[in-house]
């Protein structure tokens, strides 16, 4: 009896202490990491931080938060920051994030090779450099840029094929696992630093696989796998990659999935927003001999809810952002909201800005909205079924240069296609509405369909869309083999006049003007028009419609699909749509006399002064004359110091640092010519992206030196550069999209020659250039304003 009372005794108390910590609340940890610390440390303070990796992973526990040192690198091919079976809570997330100041922590899957391992090739401006444990790599790049492997079409080239500064080459020493790796600096008394290579059997940066409830904010992940850099696998859940950089890819950025067997498995609740996502490409990896490949943002097969917001995505070689499903048994991509990205092509020769697609049912109810798609050089994929495509701007699109992609330089296309397993994929009940899709090498819009497929084409909406500047016949194309039923209503299509055929509603020519389109299809068409749309500045790709476009543009539009899209069907800008008479195209157009309008450019920390922000826009109802933008005290005058007012541009009066502040208000005054004046709180964005190239480019501070005067110049301006070292340049004048408009000097050039250099206008537009100085270890790029 007295064992039996024992007994019960201990097993109540052993249940009272369960209990106990059943209820009390998890202490969460900080830990801080840097390449200076030990991993024996205790690391919950920033003097006594740990180390690896390794640790980290062990540490990724339910409320811990990881810090890792700015300024920090970690650089391993072989070894991931692996998340894998890691989770916190809804209340106790795990956190990852940076500390300290200066540039993002970077994680690496890269070999970052030592500057003092470089031998010069007698004679010549090659230099090699041994590496150990691989002997084939996919990519190199020198101080962020990367060059163009001499054998990647030609596999008879060895390192005698390096004699250009973008070209490199490894070669198999023979020996198990060692290799020479070879580049070219232009220079034979100048090796290379900052040389990062991308290894033949490297691991994914950073991986996560039934991980739930983690955050990781202000990291630059680098390299990876032959095919991404990070990896999130299913089943995981709830997980944010905030304002990080993701880049020098040799496959995709981003890769959210499921390619296990286990097909019912899915990711839901992801957030990847105001990142840096970019390849790292440059015009000389354009080979004509291979297929590109690799999407920034790459959302397969199983996925389910999900907010790609504010990314930055450039230089990919199949797709900027993708929603693709095409696994029968598996989940599907739905409810991912695609929303305010900025996505281009870059340098890349062939890329698509947007890929929607999946088998019937498998890619649905996902919305695509406020996103800026332009200078790509293949068409936007718009398909899956009862998706909702809304005032987003597609501008710029151009034929591939690439001969083995597919040449379609549309703007945007709902053609099914067929995957390698016979099936097809569906393009049915999707809403094209309120889009302004402008300078197309072909068409604006195009829609297909095949008889093979058993998911016809049809109940899409195409309708409030401006079509505009195509090099094409037409500028809408539905084609005959569209099998459903089509409505294309309010539309504007435009490119010359307004009597010439602009479209095409699944008949053979003669194509219709648009009030024929609507008088052969009344039922299905109606409502659209051909005029010019008089944007307030199409050459700068302001797109706001103006006094001078016509009514049926600016309140012509259908409101009919208002409640289907939802309270949050805005315009591109964020603002209603009028309820009863909305405008065509991506931008409600305003009268409202009391506002400005501030057109920003994406900012960028650490940018030198006198860097443009943005533009000051105003239409008064009577078009009187503008006579000035100034900065005036008053509410919302807190940072009027950080900057000027250049006619209507704001520029920066300082070097702005986001770690201190990532958001800006000042406040701007207009006057026009009769003394009529408003007044408008402006809010400025800063972009964290320290350690871009772009960036690193700039503050280098051992690279050249650049000056443009004057600038903005009307006539003449003067170039002057130095070097720091004797060293081969190349300087070029490029026009806002990157293309080289002249080249001004290629030679060598002497340590602390000045070299004067004078532009002459004659010849050029007016508008934004960019004069650009290289060297075998630095770029300097300043931006230059030419009026008329």
């Amino acid at each position: 009896m007295q064992r039996l009372i024992y007994k019960m005794r201990k097993e109540l108390i052993f249940s009272v202490v369960i209990c106990f910590l059943a209820s009390t609340p998890l202490k969460a940890t900080t830990y801080y990491f840097s390449t200076s610390g030990k991993d024996s440390n205790v690391g919950t303070d920033s003097s006594h931080p740990k180390k690896s990796l390794t640790e980290a992973s062990n540490l990724a526990l339910i409320g811990n938060t990881l810090l890792f040192k700015r300024g920090d690198t970690w650089y391993n091919p072989f070894q991931s920051f692996d998340l894998r079976e890691k989770s916190g809570t809804k209340e106790n997330p795990i956190i990852i994030d940076a500390y300290g100041t200066g540039a993002k922590p970077i994680i690496a899957a890269l070999d970052l090779l030592e500057d003092a391992g470089w031998t010069n090739i007698g004679g010549t401006n090659t230099w090699e450099h041994s590496v150990d444990g691989y002997s084939d790599a996919f990519r190199l790049f020198i101080n962020g840029t990367s060059k163009y492997k001499v054998n990647t079409s030609n596999g008879s080239n060895t390192e005698l094929a390096v004699d250009m500064p973008y070209e490199w080459y490894i070669k198999d020493l023979t020996t198990k696992q060692k290799g020479m790796v070879y580049v070219n600096t232009g220079s034979l008394g100048t090796p290379p630093k900052n040389v990062e290579v991308h290894p033949v059997g490297s691991v994914t940066t950073l991986i996560m696989k039934n991980s739930h409830y983690i955050t990781i904010r202000n990291m630059d992940f680098r390299g990876g796998s032959q095919s991404n850099v990070i990896y999130i696998e299913s089943p995981s859940s709830d997980l944010t990659i905030d304002n990080c950089i993701v880049k020098e890819a040799n496959g995709s950025g981003i890769l959210v999935t499921n390619l296990t067997s286990n097909t019912a498995n899915f990711v839901s609740r992801v957030n990847i927003t105001n990142n840096f996502v970019d390849k790292v490409w440059t015009s000389y990896e354009n080979d004509p001999n291979i297929f590109l490949s690799g999407d920034g943002i790459f959302i397969l097969h199983a996925v389910d809810s999900a907010l790609i917001k504010g990314n930055v995505v450039r230089n990919w070689g199949h797709v900027g952002i993708t929603l693709s499903s095409y696994a029968f048994g598996y989940y599907g991509v739905h409810n991912i909201i695609v929303e305010q990205n900025d996505v281009s092509a870059g340098a890349s020769g062939y890329m698509h800005a947007l890929d929607v697609d999946g088998f019937d049912g498998y890619t649905t109810n996902n919305i695509i909205r406020r996103n800026y798609f332009h200078d790509y050089t293949s068409t936007v994929h718009m398909q899956g079924n009862d998706n909702q495509c809304y005032s987003n701007i597609f501008a710029g699109v151009r034929l591939t240069s690439q001969p083995k992609h597919s040449q379609q330089p549309w703007g945007l296309d709902l053609i099914p296609w067929k995957y390698t397993d016979g099936h097809w994929m569906a393009a049915h009940d999707n809403y094209i509405v309120n889009n302004t899709i402008v300078d197309c090498d072909s068409y604006p819009f195009v829609m297909s369909d095949n008889s093979s497929s058993s998911s016809p084409v049809g109940n899409n909406i195409i309708a409030n869309n401006i079509m505009y500047k195509y090099g094409s016949a037409i500028g809408l194309n539905i084609t005959p083999e569209v099998r459903g039923l089509i409505w294309v209503q309010n539309n504007d299509i435009w490119n010359f006049d307004a009597s010439s055929a602009v479209a095409r509603y699944k008949n053979n020519p003669p194509y219709y003007t648009s009030s024929k389109m609507d008088e052969a299809n009344p039922i299905y068409c109606n409502g659209n028009i051909q005029v010019d749309p008089f944007f307030s500045n199409f050459a700068d790709r302001d797109l706001r419609l103006t006094k001078n476009s016509a009514d049926e543009l600016r309140k012509g539009g259908t409101n009919k699909y208002e409640t289907i899209l939802g309270y949050e069907f805005t315009d591109y800008f964020g603002r209603p749509w009028d309820s009863e008479h909305p405008s065509m195209g991506a931008i409600q157009y305003s009268e409202d006399k009391d506002s400005i309008y501030f057109f920003g450019e994406t900012l960028f920390e650490n940018e030198p002064v006198g860097t443009t922000v943005g533009k000051l826009s105003y239409i008064s109802s009577d078009l009187t004359p503008i006579v000035s933008y100034t900065l005036v005290p008053g509410a919302g005058d807190t940072d009027n110091a950080l900057f000027s007012i250049d006619c209507n541009e704001i520029r920066t009066a300082t070097i702005l640092d986001y770690e201190q502040k990532s958001s800006y208000t000042i406040r701007v005054r207009l006057t026009n010519q009769n003394g009529f004046w408003i007044e408008e709180p402006i809010i400025i964005s800063l972009q964290n992206l320290d350690d871009s190239p772009t960036a690193v480019e700039k503050k280098n501070e051992n690279g050249a030196r650049l000056m443009v005067f004057p600038n903005p110049f009307n006539e003449e301006t003067r170039i002057r550069f130095v070097l720091p070292a004797t060293a081969r340049a190349i300087l070029e004048l490029a026009d806002s999209k990157g293309h080289i408009v002249k080249r001004l000097y290629e030679g060598e050039a002497v340590r602390q020659q000045e070299y004067n250099f004078n532009l002459n206008s004659n010849s050029l537009p007016a508008g934004l250039y960019f004069i650009r100085l290289s060297t075998p270890n630095a770029i300097e790029i300043e931006k230059v304003i030419l009026t008329k």
